[in-house]
C-alpha cells in the first residue's frame, strides 16, 4: 500500500505544474537603477538609484493610496513612515516626488524619495542578516499602502550597481534624476 501511495504522489508531481516565480526580487531597470518588487503585487517598487557622481545613492518608493477621495498629498509634501531593514530603522520621512492620480479609479500612486545615502549604508544592508525592507506609512493625509521588499539577491545586485557606477565614462550617467539637489539622508530621519 505504501508503494502505491508513493507511486501516485510521484505521478501527481509529474502531471501537476508547479508555478515558481523564478524572477529575482531585485533587477536592473538601467545600469544605475535597481528595482525591488514589493509583496503587494502592484506598483510597489523600491528603487535604489546611483548618483551621477557615484558618491551616493537614493532610495525611492512607489506606493498605492487606497482612498483616492480623501488623498490630500501633493508634490513636495513630507510623508511619515517607518522604513526598516530587519529591526533597524532606515528612515522616518519621505518626500513626495510625483502623484499619479488618474491611472485608475481604484487607487492613486505616490512616488517618494527617502533621500540620498552613502554607499556604506548599502554595505550594512549586505552584511545584515535581515530578510526584508518594511515600509509602514503613518500619515493622516492619505491611506498609503504598507509594503515589504525581500532582501534575497540584493547584496549581489548592489555590488554590480556600484561596479556599473564606477565603470561608466567620466561624464557619469546620462540620467535625468540628479541627486545633487536633494537633501542628505539626515533630513529624512
Amino acid at each position: 500500500m505504501k508503494s502505491s501511495v508513493t507511486a501516485i504522489a510521484i505521478m501527481m508531481l509529474q502531471v501537476i505544474p508547479i508555478h515558481v516565480n523564478a524572477r529575482e526580487p531585485w533587477r536592473f531597470a538601467a545600469d544605475n537603477v535597481l528595482i525591488g518588487d514589493g509583496t503587494s503585487n502592484h506598483s510597489d517598487h523600491l528603487e535604489i538609484i546611483a548618483s551621477e557622481d557615484c558618491d551616493t545613492f537614493e532610495l525611492r518608493i512607489w506606493a498605492r493610496i487606497f482612498d483616492i477621495e480623501t488623498n490630500l498629498l501633493g508634490f513636495d509634501d513630507t510623508v511619515q513612515l517607518t522604513l526598516t531593514v530587519g529591526d533597524d530603522l532606515v528612515a522616518s520621512k519621505a518626500s513626495v516626488l510625483h502623484m499619479a492620480t488618474d491611472l485608475t479609479t481604484n487607487f492613486d500612486l505616490v512616488y517618494l524619495s527617502v533621500g540620498s545615502w552613502d554607499w556604506k549604508t548599502l554595505q550594512m544592508v549586505s552584511l545584515s542578516e535581515a530578510d526584508m525592507f518594511t515600509a509602514i506609512f503613518d500619515d493622516k493625509r492619505a491611506n498609503v499602502e504598507d509594503n515589504i521588499w525581500q532582501i534575497a539577491n540584493l547584496p549581489h545586485t548592489l555590488t554590480k550597481l556600484r561596479q556599473n557606477c564606477f565603470s561608466q565614462s567620466a561624464g557619469g550617467f546620462m540620467e535625468a534624476r540628479s541627486l545633487k539637489s536633494l537633501p542628505h539622508a539626515e533630513w529624512y530621519t
